[in-house]
């Protein structure tokens, strides 16, 4: 996730023209790469989630990618939360596409609702480890079973019943 949002900016921001030197003369982000780098949205992305603005996350996977969307309020007041998708390798667990809608900052896809989702990623496979389990909805149904009995299917003319009764003598 660290290497996501920060290290690889620098790689995709080379082939970005609005990332050029600009007019004064000064140096662009091309030129000296991101020794600006910053953890603002790590920052952000956890006051996210302790705000409790992370919600309705879903996930799904296939044989190569782990798929995951969530809603994230922003930090602005809005009537709509953000719309995050996040796609990860299965195999590598590395962020393979990410994206916020309509978030102004997430050009690259690195920013702070996006990092939220992937910290809460995180925070659930801490919590409750690598594996996954099998939703109670897909494993095989327990109730309204019955007891398992030691029956003796035959006729009612045949079957012999016990009784309370005392046996009168003849």
């Amino acid at each position: 996730m660290h290497h996501y949002a920060l290290e690889t900016l620098p790689a995709l921001a080379d082939n970005q023209k609005c990332f050029d030197d600009d007019e004064d003369g000064e140096e662009g982000i091309n030129e000296q790469g991101l020794g600006h780098m910053t953890d603002k949205p790590f920052k952000t992305g956890r006051k996210y989630i302790e705000s409790g603005y992370v919600h309705d996350m879903t996930d799904t996977k296939d044989d190569d990618h782990y798929f995951v969307k969530a809603h994230v309020w922003p930090s602005m007041r809005s009537d709509y939360p953000h719309n995050v998708t996040v796609v990860l390798s299965v195999c590598s667990g590395a962020v393979i596409y990410a994206s916020c809608y309509p978030c102004k900052a997430s050009a690259l896809g690195r920013c702070s609702h996006v990092v939220a989702v992937l910290l809460s990623i995180v925070d659930q496979v801490t919590l409750h480890g690598s594996r996954s389990t099998t939703p109670c909805t897909s494993q095989e149904c327990t109730r309204n079973k019955g007891k398992k009995r030691k029956k003796n299917p035959q006729r009612i003319s045949d079957a012999k019943y016990r009784t309370k009764r005392k046996k009168v003598p003849n």
